[in-house]
């Protein structure tokens, strides 16, 4: 029963979308635990803001490498593909996957040689040189962990593509699991680097419970990629506006992370922790939509099924902003008991709470436009449109990047 269950297909957006809110509720859930961990073990402590410095540069180039652009991109075109040709759907696959890997491992390279330039740019030269030598460790372990999340990220979309939601929305609930491990079992011996042994571990996870799942649906990858590939020149013809839409918003959470660096480096955490409070009702209710519908909106682009798309977004849109609405309402009412409840712990004290309860006060205001933005942007995606979401990302950053650091000064 339960394999049945994990190799069943969601062939309606909410009956995926409910399986992804689950799923990414867990996987919420677990993420406020590993945070609840960290408080215990570290507290708003600078070493851990050098941990959160240090995630910044791996996780910038794998977001604009495989989340935000060649997943995003490759679902709608690899669906068209595979209605018409399915070796040649697979051959594009296998093309993708091979260059972001090779692309991944030449950027590691020169972030793993240039670990501690990189740290000490992303902290505007405060840190000291012994936390620069940590964030530099920190870094170099966690490129790593992103090489192995390429590959399966890649594994999820083609999943997805085919409306299996369940195994990958449990990979990010394994990868959590993994964090935790490594602060539980390594923390207290090894200090810092159990919490980046685990998000090593927490990627292994991540891909792992995957690959059976993508042996049946027929792939069998083979290395290499061809540039003269139809498939792999539409999906990099329409890579470089998405790369400077993601690049615009990750670029948010760096600016952030150093403006808090100014205040002081213990500011991060506390930016971080109200940061992850107000993710879960964005990815409980807002990435599983999204996500749920991407396939079907991919499928109704076409000009002939334009008036099933309309109604496809808009009702999709109106049942996101029913459920989360409530949500943003009673974070920013509750949010001192809020930090307080999962962020309470003896090594993370009231003052922290205070700070943090602030911050998690003005992202609950936007909770409902963050998740209506992951929505939004994916209909652009499946209309094959990546202009427009970078002309939008690009008039919000300078806006809240001027905004923020006016504020901080």
């Amino acid at each position: 029963m339960v394999k049945s269950l994990l190799f069943k297909t969601q062939n309606t957006i909410m009956s995926a979308a409910a399986v992804l809110a689950f799923m990414y509720g867990v996987s919420a859930v677990l993420g406020l635990v590993r945070a609840r961990l960290l408080a215990h073990f570290f507290g708003a402590s600078e070493t851990l803001g050098v941990f959160y410095t240090a995630d910044k540069i791996p996780n910038f180039v794998y977001t604009i490498l495989v989340v935000g652009t060649l997943s995003t991109v490759f679902i709608p075109v690899f669906t068209h593909l595979y209605k018409t040709d399915e070796k040649k759907a697979w051959r594009t696959a296998s093309a993708l996957i091979s260059m972001s890997v090779f692309i991944f491992l030449l950027l590691g390279v020169v972030i793993f040689i240039f670990a501690k330039q990189a740290v000490a740019i992303l902290s505007l030269y405060r840190f000291s040189t012994q936390q620069i030598e940590l964030g530099a460790s920190l870094m170099r372990i966690m490129i790593v962990a992103q090489l192995i999340l390429v590959v399966s990220s890649f594994l999820t979309s083609i999943l997805h593509s085919f409306k299996y939601f369940l195994v990958p929305a449990l990979a990010p609930v394994l990868y959590n699991v993994g964090m935790i491990l490594g602060i539980v079992f390594l923390a207290p011996t090894y200090g810092i680097y159990g919490p980046a042994v685990g998000v090593l571990l927490g990627a292994l996870f991540h891909l792992i419970v995957q690959i059976p799942l993508v042996g049946r649906t027929g792939f069998n990858f083979s290395f290499g990629f061809d540039l003269e590939d139809s498939g792999l020149r539409e999906v990099l013809k329409l890579l470089p506006p998405r790369i400077i839409s993601t690049a615009v918003a990750q670029s948010f959470s760096i600016v952030n992370n150093s403006l808090a660096i100014i205040i002081s480096t213990s500011s991060v955490v506390m930016l971080r922790f109200a940061e992850q409070l107000q993710n879960f009702p964005v990815f409980f209710f807002g990435a599983s939509i999204a996500l749920a519908a991407l396939p079907t909106l991919s499928g109704e682009s076409g000009d002939a099924d334009r008036d099933k798309f309309r109604k496809t977004l808009l009702t999709s849109l109106y049942q996101m902003f029913f459920l989360i609405a409530p949500l943003c309402v009673i974070l920013l009412v509750l949010r001192v008991p809020a930090v307080r409840l999962v962020y309470g712990a003896a090594n993370f004290p009231w003052s922290a709470t205070v700070t943090t309860a602030q911050a998690l006060g003005f992202y609950s205001i936007s909770i409902f436009a963050q998740a209506g933005i992951l929505l939004l942007s994916r209909a652009f995606y499946a209309l094959r449109d990546t202009l427009t979401p970078v002309v939008a990302g690009l008039s919000g950053l300078v806006v809240g990047v001027s905004l923020a650091y006016v504020l901080v000064k």
